[in-house]
């Protein structure tokens, strides 16, 4: 992920990173959880992201979620401790971004925003919001996640250093 490392160099040094997790933005858009090195690059980075420079073709499944955590801890690496990330766990559906406006429409209720400098915890927590959630419509948006192997990214992450599974949630109400 080196070349990926080398393009965002070139436009600063201080980076932010919002991910919004499995829901809609408010023009209706559909955001699910994602590294953003996708959005620096949308070139050879996305391409790499996705596995068709090293295995010729667009991966999907667990292989797809380690090279996300990949492409995530390049950026990590290259900003250290100049990153804060934000979840927003709003208008969730089952269906990535790439449905456009054919996507399922959202059906789990707002669970609220975090922020982190701890990109595993953060991440941890919002899955863990969406599991403990005491209501039925959870279920069609766990089992997408766990058909499409999800949870490996956060695994993958844990593997490469990248943070604490462990976290405190602190209400700000």
């Amino acid at each position: 992920m080196a070349s990926i490392e080398k393009r965002i160099a070139k436009n600063g040094d201080i980076s932010y990173r919002i991910k919004v997790s499995l829901g809609r933005d408010k023009n209706g858009k559909q955001i699910i959880i994602r590294s953003d090195p996708i959005r620096f690059d949308k070139g050879l980075g996305k391409k790499q992201v996705h596995g068709v420079v090293d295995y010729g073709k667009w991966v999907m499944g667990g292989l797809f979620m380690e090279l996300m955590a990949d492409s995530g801890k390049a950026i990590c690496d290259h900003f250290g401790k100049k990153i804060t990330f934000l979840n927003v766990l709003r208008r969730m559906s089952v269906d990535c971004d790439c449905a456009g406006t054919s996507a399922a429409e959202p059906v789990i209720p707002d669970l609220g925003m975090m922020a982190s400098t701890d990109i595993l915890a953060i991440d941890q927590a919002s899955v863990d919001m969406v599991y403990n959630l005491e209501d039925p419509r959870k279920n069609d948006l766990i089992e997408r996640i766990e058909s499409r192997e999800g949870l490996r990214q956060l695994t993958a992450m844990k593997e490469l250093g990248m943070g604490s599974s462990q976290y405190e949630l602190v209400s700000i109400d």
